[in-house]
């Protein structure tokens, strides 16, 4: 699945939207869990350059893409806001409890979504 770097999500965890606050979508213990890696910018330097896992359940093994990341989406426990935006989409709720529950039918889906993009006509040159 991955990581990403904190500068990337350091905004829901610190200032959503010029509040002063976390995003309120994010599970609070989500919030406290990835401050411990992700320190805020008091210093005035960079913004901590440490990563941290997309979906925690698969953790260093991020070859492995789980049922797990739609189970940690339905519980607001989404680190990207792309990711947990989502299940507010039509339909986008029961897709993620399918796929939770079901992985074959998200693997199904994707090889799908991949052969159709590799049916599409590339425009190279000018």
């Amino acid at each position: 699945m991955g990581k990403k770097r904190c500068h990337y999500i350091h905004d829901r965890l610190y200032n959503f939207n010029n509040t002063d606050k976390p995003d309120e979508c994010m599970d609070p213990s989500l919030v406290a869990e990835l401050r411990k890696t992700c320190t805020p910018n008091t210093t005035g330097s960079r913004i901590s350059n440490e990563t941290v896992y997309l979906n925690p359940t698969s953790g260093s093994s991020n070859h492995s893409f789980q049922s797990s990341y739609f189970d940690h989406v339905l519980k607001n426990r989404g680190v990207l806001r792309i990711d947990q935006q989502m299940i507010t989409i039509m339909d986008g709720i029961r897709i993620a409890n399918e796929f939770a529950n079901g992985f074959e039918d998200f693997k199904r889906y994707f090889a799908l979504g991949m052969a159709r993009l590799g049916s599409l006509g590339v425009l190279t040159g000018k």
